[in-house]
């Protein structure tokens, strides 16, 4: 997937927004139809694997298939969340960013990288990304 624009980095990693619209009745190269429509932010965390720029995770902020996605360029363990429970998608995925962070990307297989993550500078990191994910 490509990259969102507006990076925002902070030490080995660096979070990226885009707004997605999936046209859920596009049809695919063998004529069937598509996903179901849906819409929303996505925010990405991207890390250099190997000396290569990689999708760590991503948060799919959807208004009707809300999900994220652990090692979305490699294993893609998706997520769905159940909107009873997590209430505004785009909330939910910062609290768990900024209380869950380092654990999430371990289970991603990424502990390395989680290890050199400085927690004073994510926290106004998160809220910068906050705010322009808000906009």
């Amino acid at each position: 997937m490509d990259i969102g624009s507006g990076k925002i980095p902070c030490g080995p990693i660096c979070f990226a927004l885009q707004y997605r619209d999936i046209d859920g009745g596009a049809p695919h190269a063998r004529g069937e139809g598509g996903n179901h429509a849906d819409q929303g932010v996505c925010l990405q965390i991207f890390g250099s694997v190997d000396g290569t720029e990689r999708e760590l995770l991503r948060f799919e902020c959807f208004d009707n298939h809300p999900h994220y996605h652990y090692d979305p360029a490699n294993t893609n363990v998706r997520i769905m969340l159940d909107p009873t429970v997590t209430g505004n998608p785009l909330r939910w995925a910062m609290t768990q960013l900024r209380r869950k962070l380092p654990a999430m990307l371990g289970r991603a297989g990424y502990e390395q990288i989680a290890l050199q993550i400085d927690p004073s500078q994510l926290m106004p990191t998160l809220d910068e990304v906050e705010t322009q994910a808000c906009e």
